[in-house]
């Protein structure tokens, strides 16, 4: 039986916390640092930054403090600004040796430019490290989920996906960001919000189409919006009467080949009751739609716990799905600590799936 993996996380936003609380509940793993961008959390014990005793590990800012540590792996959480100006600071690490675990928006190169795995793979095989981008989508209810349904049913036109988040608990600014609060006529166009989302959702659209053997060749995108009838007090804003209190992004793909089924990923945010989706089981939810011979739907709720149904355990305000996110990083430590250099794919979890004309495959 191998030592405790030695670990790093870096970055301490929601999917960086929720690392965190994991890690420390698990004697596979020794959390041996953490990497801060904020002059405030450096020097705060671990504990301290998740609202916990202390853990006797220190968050610094200080990376060559990090890489003195000599971890096994690191945990990249680092936020997101919808511009990849992760590339370079990812690639320094690998070219340092260091095996780098992500849930950004990497899980498909091939959605890059293609200088992009280049980029990465030749800083891997420089460092003798490896490179792996999971998440719960993408990662695991398209490439794992959605993927194996495929292979109980025939005739595919269409498939499906759809994300359902309740928010509200960020800054106004960051509201009003998204489109939220404003007129309906006001939003018009992606939002930044939305075009951080389709760098992750065309991800696993493209992946989808690959799987198939009918490649897309762009994707279609629209939204929607709600609004609330009176003034409704959300967390951090006041909505007034007609403002957007919902908002419905969806791209949809496009194929010329004979026979590809449609492809279709939409998010909805919602912020109030009024407006939140009929037949919602939970807060945190996915469905899977499948039109074919026959046809599927599959939903996967999530909690803190199923005894009681509850969204957050008692004391914790991460939701459910930064702990998903943060457990498919996790649980693929020990792949990556032990595969050979270089950028590793998620790999379809059976071959026996749908394809378009599996005769040729």
């Amino acid at each position: 039986m191998r030592q405790p993996y030695r670990v790093v996380v870096w970055g301490t936003g929601g999917v960086g916390r929720a690392c965190l609380k994991q890690l420390l509940k698990m004697p596979e793993i020794e959390l041996v640092g953490v990497l801060v961008y904020s002059a405030d959390k450096a020097g705060q014990d671990v504990g301290a930054i998740i609202g916990w005793p202390d853990q006797g590990v220190k968050a610094t800012s200080d990376q060559d403090a990090i890489f003195a540590l000599k971890p096994d792996c690191i945990l990249y959480a680092a936020m997101d600004f919808g511009d990849y100006r992760s590339d370079h600071e990812i690639a320094a690490l690998l070219r340092r040796g260091l095996n780098v675990i992500t849930s950004l928006p990497y899980q498909n190169l091939d959605v890059r430019d293609p200088s992009v795995r280049t980029l990465l793979t030749q800083a891997a095989e420089t460092g003798g490290s490896t490179f792996f981008s999971t998440g719960v989508n993408p990662g695991f209810i398209v490439e794992r989920l959605a993927l194996v349904a495929t292979g109980a049913t025939s005739g595919i036109s269409e498939i499906l996906v759809e994300e359902f988040v309740r928010i509200g608990t960020e800054p106004e600014e960051t509201l009003n960001s998204f489109g939220f609060g404003h007129p309906a006529t006001a939003v018009i166009g992606k939002s930044p919000a939305a075009q951080i989302a389709e760098n992750y959702e065309s991800q696993f659209l493209y992946y989808l189409g690959e799987a198939f053997g009918a490649p897309i060749e762009g994707l279609d995108y629209s939204v929607t919006t709600r609004s609330v009838t009176v003034d409704t007090a959300a967390p951090t804003m006041m909505l007034k009467a007609g403002a957007v209190a919902y908002l419905a992004h969806r791209w949809e793909s496009r194929s010329s080949v004979p026979g590809a089924p449609k492809i279709i990923f939409s998010t909805h945010w919602y912020m109030a009751d009024e407006v939140r989706p009929e037949g919602l089981p939970c807060e945190d939810y996915y469905r899977i739609s499948i039109e074919g011979r026959p046809s599927l739907r599959i939903g996967v709720e999530m909690y803190a716990s199923l005894t009681d149904d509850s969204r957050t355990a008692p004391g914790d305000t991460i939701v459910p799905v930064f702990y998903v996110t943060s457990a498919t990083m996790i649980q693929a430590i020990p792949a990556v600590v032990d595969a050979a250099s270089g950028v590793r794919a998620i790999e379809p979890p059976t071959n026996d799936y749908w394809k378009v004309n599996f005769l040729a495959t």
